[in-house]
């Protein structure tokens, strides 16, 4: 289930802290960008979805070490420069936007537009919209 409040999404992101992460996906024309944090020898992610992206920086695909912090601006305007979080680790990435939800899983994650567009015999969740959360696909299709 994808994590929306402020609390759960700062103690995941302590717990995942000193892991690798990696920007995981990109969709510019919905602004919604994944990064993945991930530990060696273990099948557990995180999933840190930012959506109503504003601005994006990373001067590298991926790190180590990573510690991921977020923070809400108290009065954001309505309007498509201002934006509602702030999601960096220092110089090492940052995004500005109006929703972050995470997601701690052991199965790959997409951003996934249209729905269809993967192949059925994938194992894969779709992030379709934050608040239908997740939608796991069969394995195997019916031939």
């Amino acid at each position: 289930m994808w994590l929306r409040t402020e609390k759960e999404i700062r103690e995941l992101l302590n717990k995942w802290s000193g892991s690798n992460a990696q920007v995981w996906e990109y969709v510019a024309g919905h602004g919604t960008l994944l990064v993945n944090l991930f530990r060696p020898n273990t099948k557990l992610k995180l999933y840190i979805q930012c959506k109503d992206c504003r601005t994006i920086r990373f001067p590298s695909m991926g790190w180590k070490k990573a510690n991921v912090q977020l923070r809400q601006k108290p009065n954001p305007q309505q309007n498509d420069e201002d934006f509602k979080f702030e999601i960096e680790d220092g110089e090492r990435f940052y995004a500005a936007c109006w929703g972050v939800y995470l997601l701690e899983t052991e199965k790959a994650v997409f951003i996934d537009w249209p729905p269809e567009s993967r192949k059925s015999s994938e194992k894969y969740l779709i992030i379709e919209k934050p608040d239908l959360c997740q939608k796991s696909i069969p394995t195997k299709m019916p031939v």
